[in-house]
């Protein structure tokens, strides 16, 4: 029997009617069961359809159901309620809602972005954009592109990033954000727009990497990425200027994306910055870079390194000289030879320690380093002793004994220290006596030789050392060495370090005579702890080092902008009176101008009672002779080579290569603050 078109046309209205009781909970019939409800299943309001009494996850569902049925007004209206949810202060219905409105794809995408720039919880807000980038098409990027410049919560400008992807208009919105102040939004931007080949990307690189920026090294790093993949002339010449200046993680990196760039490339532009009369900046950065990166075996190389030893400049020859020690370049010898008696004592002393470096064991070099020990320039006498110090030669004995009486304190120093290395019995009466009267530094390295003569624990102090030796036989032999060393490292690991009273943003101050140069730039007047200035902080931590220090320590301050303010010509020693006037004198300190951080530092450095400089600074240098950072380093390099002046630097307010490398050259302390 035929069946009737009326009927045939009523299936799918009585399925939907089906589904919607389902959902409702209600039987099929005019009126819901709830008492709240007298209106038609077939025509309930989206209050009706989702109750906020109900479990969240119920009433999701429901409304999930209800809005899945194709073209009706309660799939609108259940749409709509989901949204309502979507955007609730109800973190677990809000969630369960986004979820349900992920399931109907593009047709809730305007209810997902909707949740995602006004949702009340942040969960809701991150698994709607999770969800719409899972949506993402084509032509998609701008929207993205919205959500990351807009002021919303940083996960989810991070997040939007996602969906950019190399749409150009979209790419073209992010680009502001380079000029963002956070840092994990440059580096996703710079990325994205690196990708897409987007000029400002190897725009924004360079200025990352320059010698004066500071960037964070999560974006250094990434800034390196781009530029060892656009391979430019321009860019390798700045990955060897990060490779050759940087300092630690950033370093390290650039040095290994040299590595990986093909070596002709960065030998053509290398080999040129290899020559007499190249750049001084230049030169030294390159120098640099061949001692770290694999080029130095190659034969063109070495040649180049061996032409910079007759540089005009100073520094650029110790840098040579240096290297051309380090890399084991015999061929270089005559030349060393030849600088170990070049006018320059700084040139001198370095070419007299390479040329030691070159020809440790050997006779007749040891021979003409005693000869040199009694030279009459002190740069050249002095370079000769450390030689012999670091040698342990026991023919130096008697000349090492002599000058523990040297007037000099650097000379003194080595002294202790080289009979440290030599180890014999005939020097520890004398080395007693340094404990008993010198200054802290000679104190500490002729304590530091007793101990590893003798194996015994003691510090500085004299009084623990003569009660030990007046116990012991007149033949005393020092134990084997392998066990000094075994016990020393156990005492240093557990030793409580009891003689330091005070010390400059938690560097330890152990020095007499020591100098505290302090930046007092503009920069320093900005916001520093507890809501007052960075110079005020700084003034602070002069103080309590200038109260602390013992009466009859010296002490110099040096203050510096654009000039140097010093409070003394040279050190001055503390009295009552001296240290108000010292403590006056920094708290009178304004902060205004430049920073000529190589000033202040050759002006410390000229004092030769000076024996540790703590500088502090928050900034690059902006003026004076050096502004380089490369050349200001081998400046001051040069300056301290014959004075073995400890430099402990603070960088204030973020990381700085600089001061980094100022410490490591002297073997000081760097800090951040």
């Amino acid at each position: 029997m035929a069946r009737s078109p009326v009927r045939r046309s009523s299936l799918p209205y009585l399925l939907g009617c089906f589904i919607v009781a389902g959902a409702l909970g209600a039987p099929l019939r005019g009126q819901s069961s709830s008492p709240r409800s007298t209106a038609p299943s077939g025509n309930a309001t989206s209050d009706e359809l989702g109750p906020d009494d109900r479990a969240p996850d119920d009433a999701v569902a429901r409304l999930q159901a209800l809005a899945a049925i194709p073209d009706t007004e309660e799939a609108a209206s259940a749409r709509e309620r989901l949204a309502e949810f979507a955007l609730g202060t109800d973190a677990a219905r809000a969630e369960a809602a986004v979820e349900a409105l992920g399931s109907f794809g593009r047709h809730a995408a305007s209810a997902l972005e909707q949740v995602v720039e006004s949702g009340a919880t942040q969960s809701a807000r991150q698994r709607a954009l999770e969800l719409r980038l899972a949506q993402r098409q084509p032509g998609d990027g701008e929207r993205f592109a919205a959500f990351a410049i807009a002021e919303l919560p940083m996960a989810l400008r991070l997040l939007a990033l996602d969906g950019v992807g190399d749409d150009p208009a979209a790419l073209k919105t992010i680009s502001p954000l380079l000029r963002t102040s956070e840092p994990r939004l440059q580096t996703r931007v710079l990325r994205l727009l690196a990708a897409a080949h987007d000029p400002a990307a190897i725009a924004f690189a360079h200025s990352t990497l320059a010698p004066d920026a500071r960037a964070p090294v999560t974006l250094q790093v990434a800034a390196i990425d781009v530029l060892r993949e656009e391979r430019s002339r321009a860019a390798i010449e700045r990955l060897i200027d990060v490779a050759g200046f940087e300092a630690g993680e950033v370093r390290q990196f650039a040095q290994k994306s040299l590595l990986v760039i093909e070596r002709g490339s960065v030998l053509l532009t290398v080999i040129p910055m290899l020559t007499e009369a190249a750049p001084v900046s230049r030169a030294l950065v390159a120098i640099e870079i061949v001692r770290h990166v694999d080029l130095a075996e190659l034969p063109e190389v070495q040649a180049a390194l061996r032409s910079t030893l007759s540089h005009a400049s100073a520094e650029v020859r110790v840098a040579a000289i240096e290297a051309v020690a380090a890399l084991g370049d015999r061929e270089a010898l005559p030349k060393l030879e030849r600088a170990a008696l070049d006018p320059d004592p700084m040139v001198a002393a370095s070419a007299i320690r390479g040329v030691t470096l070159l020809r440790r064991d050997e006779l007749p070099w040891r021979q003409r380093l005693l000869q040199l020990a009694h030279s009459r320039l002190p740069a050249q006498r002095l370079a000769a002793v450390a030689a012999l110090a670091d040698s342990g030669v026991p023919a130096a004995t008697p000349l090492l004994l002599e000058l523990l009486l040297n007037e000099s304190w650097v000379m003194r120093e080595q002294a202790a220290r080289g009979l440290g290395q030599i180890r014999t019995a005939a020097a520890i009466a004398p080395l007693i006596e340094r404990v008993a009267q010198d200054r802290r530094r000679v104190r500490v390295a002729a304590a530091a030789a007793l101990r590893r003569i003798t194996g015994m624990p003691f510090q500085d102090n004299e009084r623990d050392w003569r009660r030990w030796w007046a116990d012991q036989p007149t033949d005393f032999v020092p134990p084997p060495l392998e066990q000094v060393l075994a016990f020393e490292e156990r005492l240093a690991a557990n030793r409580v370090r009891g003689t330091t009273r005070s010390s400059f943003y938690g560097v330890p101050v152990e020095s007499e005579h020591l100098a505290l140069v302090v930046d007092i730039s503009g920069s320093m007047g900005g916001p520093g702890a507890e809501e007052r200035t960075k110079l005020d902080v700084a003034k602070d931590e002069v103080a309590q080092v200038v109260a602390k220090l013992e009466t009859g320590a010296c002490l110099n301050l040096l203050f510096f902008a654009g000039e140097v303010r010093r409070w003394r010509p040279r050190l001055a020693k503390l009295d009552r009176r001296a240290i108000a006037e010292a403590t006056a004198f920094a708290r009178s300190q304004r902060a205004n101008g430049a920073t000529n951080l190589f000033a202040a530092l050759a002006l410390a450095l000229e004092d030769p009672e000076v024996d540790t400089v703590y500088v502090l600074s928050d900034g690059e240098p902006t003026a004076g002779r050096f502004v380089h950072p490369t050349e200001l380093r081998a400046a001051i390099r040069h300056k301290n080579s014959g004075g073995r002046v400890l430099i402990h630097a603070i960088s204030i307010g973020g990381s700085s290569a600089l001061l980094r490398h100022l410490a490591e050259d002297s073997g000081g302390n760097y800090v951040e603050r």
